[in-house]
């Protein structure tokens, strides 16, 4: 493979990881959604007062939110 061969192989391997990265934390930000709003139905459901409530479901966003992020993260082009 010439030199230029392998500059192309590369850029196009870094695209593909690139858009990989892209379509997994779109997934994430949809399921961290999904997530949100089925926390905030089942805390609901419990009939917790409001505040109480309020405060699980701020807990459950924010861990929610650190695990997506952490996926984001994670990943690398190398």
């Amino acid at each position: 493979m010439t030199t230029t061969e392998e500059k192309q192989h590369k850029g196009n391997v870094e695209a593909h990881a690139n858009e990989a990265k892209a379509t997994i934390a779109n997934i994430n930000d949809v399921e961290v959604a999904e997530l949100e709003s089925e926390a905030v139905t089942n805390i609901t459901l419990m009939g917790m007062d409001d505040e109480t409530a309020k405060a699980a479901a701020k807990n459950t966003i924010a861990a929610l939110s650190t695990l997506t992020q952490n996926n984001k993260i994670g990943w690398s082009n190398n």
